[in-house]
């Protein structure tokens, strides 16, 4: 009976049992813990790989620009529409637009439905994945203030996407180089200057794709509008002239060169005809005899020489030479006598005048 009660009392197997269970459920918690932790952290990293890659895979190009010019300044923006291509397989959302580093307001875009639609950070615009967007940005009305943007000087556009990336490019107006040289060509009566222009060796980092010269005369009337890369232009009247070039590239800036002065040239514009009375009679009254010289164009042509020869008889006058005024008229007044006089200028047809008393 004293042994049992004994055993009754020794608590010490129960003691050692209970620590080895509670020992277990430490180590099962732990355990349980670490495994949460591990999947937490397993979970944090594929997020993050989710992200990067989200990131890392987003790519927008800016395609090309159109600028839209100021109608009273015609080398300033009124504005600009960019067009943008999505070449990622997500869609990407547009949180703001920089121009020359500075953010617009807001811009014009279309929505999911193609309707026109006014975007910014509040309402971002999405660009479907392998889709593309044209983005319009107003100067005066998407700024706080009217901002001035020269389509002579390098554009830099740059995008801010809700993925935290941003998408630069630089666009850099073509530089335009003029070249002159003449070309003379045989009328047969008279040699006409051809003025050649060749904008060939203009550049740029893409490519030139318009060449647009303007022509203007002395008084600046604008008397040629000719496109290509080389032009010949001929003339109506003698100069000076006055050449621009404009160079337009595939992005659409716009490449201006600085004018070049065409000097006065005769030859641009020869005299080719002459007429006259054919007869003159001193005793009647008819004592100058008065030459007309006329242009390509059939209009007078002055400051040319004249010259008055005598080829037959006893007629005396002065001058024995003249120039053509503004009305294209050259004279020489008889004096007395009679005979025959020749009519002389340049290569044109001269003409015989016959004078009596």
């Amino acid at each position: 009976m004293s042994t049992l009660k004994s055993l009754l009392r020794n608590r010490k197997g129960i003691s050692n049992i209970m620590g080895a269970l509670l020992l277990v459920a430490i180590v099962v918690v732990a355990a349980a813990g670490f495994a949460v932790m591990v999947s937490e952290i397993q979970k944090r990293e594929m997020e993050r790989r989710s992200n990067i890659a989200a990131v890392e895979g987003e790519e927008l190009r800016i395609m090309s620009i159109d600028a839209v010019l100021d109608e009273t300044d015609h080398q300033r923006m009124e504005m600009l529409n960019v067009s943008v291509l999505n070449l990622d397989s997500r869609e990407s959302r547009l949180v703001t637009v920089l121009i020359n580093d500075r953010g617009a307001n807001n811009f014009t875009s279309t929505d999911d439905k193609g309707n026109p639609a006014i975007f910014s950070f509040h309402r971002r615009l999405k660009i479907p994945a392998a889709g593309s967007r044209v983005i319009s940005i107003n100067f005066t009305s998407n700024y706080d203030s009217r901002y001035n943007v020269s389509i002579t000087e390098p554009l830099k556009i740059t995008l801010f996407t809700e993925r935290a990336n941003n998408f630069k490019r630089i666009f850099t107006p073509p530089t335009a180089v003029v070249k002159t040289s003449i070309e003379t060509e045989d009328l047969g009566v008279a040699d006409r200057d051809i003025l050649v222009l060749d904008g060939s060796e203009s550049f740029d980092d893409g490519s030139i794709m318009e060449y647009r010269w303007l022509v203007f005369n002395k008084t600046l009337n604008l008397t040629h509008n000719l496109t290509g890369s080389k032009v010949r232009v001929s003339f109506n009247q003698f100069g000076p002239f006055y050449v621009n070039l404009e160079v337009t590239d595939d992005t659409k800036m716009i490449g201006f060169s600085e004018s070049v002065k065409i000097p006065p040239n005769k030859k641009f514009n020869p005299p080719v005809s002459m007429n006259t009375t054919a007869t003159y009679n001193i005793t009647a009254g008819e004592n100058t005899i008065n030459v007309t010289v006329c242009d390509i164009n059939g209009k007078p042509s002055e400051g040319v020489m004249v010259s008055f020869i005598r080829m037959l008889g006893n007629v005396t006058y002065s001058p024995l030479g003249d120039v053509t005024n503004s009305l294209g008229i050259a004279s020489t007044t008889l004096t007395e006598g009679e005979g025959i006089i020749q009519i002389r200028s340049g290569r044109m047809n001269p003409i015989d005048v016959s004078v009596v008393q």
